[in-house]
């Protein structure tokens, strides 16, 4: 029993130097668990010591002293694991953020980037975690300004897209148009065209005033309309005839 006794106090100091080295040199949630299973293991062994035998004693102010080191080890094990779950869950949110930039839906990709900003932020400093989380709160934010530069572009794209449509929109249709964030390409449709010219002819073959201003006042307000669509998107607007030729060019 003495001879086991020994040996077994032996095996658990041999385990405890092992745990010492682990906990100077652990950073990561797995060296962090592994330095806690040894510190374990060591006071397991410790306790198996029989009472009675003259290493007895001195398992016992061992259990005590590698006690503190198990506590220290658990409680860093701990900070490590939730600073990897907040980590975790901050990467799976930017993943979240990159699928809706490729899907152009950039209110949400603004609303993820905050979101998985939010948690990089509460990595804990002094966690191993806090090296990997910090240069991520810088890619974040730059993410998230470049995700709300072209929020705003997309938002004013949608409205220059509705306005056009009530623009061109008449009997028959004044226009045609397609648009992205370089150009908006205005097209006058022939039917419109044809109407002008026969309204401008008549107009003058009668000398009727009156109507010759209409048109006029007509060609001014579809020229105003587009150039406010150009400022507002901060895009140019250019309008070609039917034949596809540049008529006019609205620079923003």
């Amino acid at each position: 029993m003495e001879e086991n006794a020994v040996e077994t106090l032996a095996q658990a100091q041999e385990e405890a130097k092992v745990a010492q080295v682990q906990q100077g040199v652990a950073q990561s949630l797995d060296s962090w668990e592994q330095a806690y299973l040894s510190w374990a293991e060591a006071i397991q062994k410790l306790q198996a010591v029989p009472e009675g035998t003259t290493a007895y004693d001195e398992a016992q102010e061992l259990i005590e002293s590698y006690s503190s080191n198990l506590a220290s080890s658990k409680e860093n094990q701990d900070k490590e694991n939730l600073a990897q779950n907040i980590y975790t869950q901050g990467t799976r949110i930017a993943n979240l953020a990159r699928d809706a930039e490729i899907a152009g839906d950039w209110g949400q990709a603004v609303f993820h980037w905050k979101n998985a900003l939010r948690y990089m932020e509460q990595v804990p400093a002094d966690s191993y975690q806090s090296s990997l989380a910090q240069p991520a709160v810088g890619r974040f934010n730059q993410a998230i300004e470049n995700a709300q530069v072209q929020l705003q572009l997309d938002t004013r794209l949608k409205q220059a897209e509705s306005d056009l449509q009530r623009t061109c929109a008449g009997e028959p249709n004044i226009c045609t148009f397609t648009l992205d964030a370089r150009n908006i390409n205005v097209r006058l449709t022939a039917a419109y065209v044809n109407e002008v010219q026969q309204t401008a002819v008549q107009a003058s073959a009668t000398n009727n005033s009156d109507a010759k201003i209409r048109i006029l006042d007509h060609i001014a307000t579809l020229e105003q309309a587009l150039e406010v669509i150009s400022r507002n998107t901060s895009v140019p607007v250019q309008v070609y005839d039917v034949n596809g030729v540049l008529l006019v060019d609205y620079k923003p």
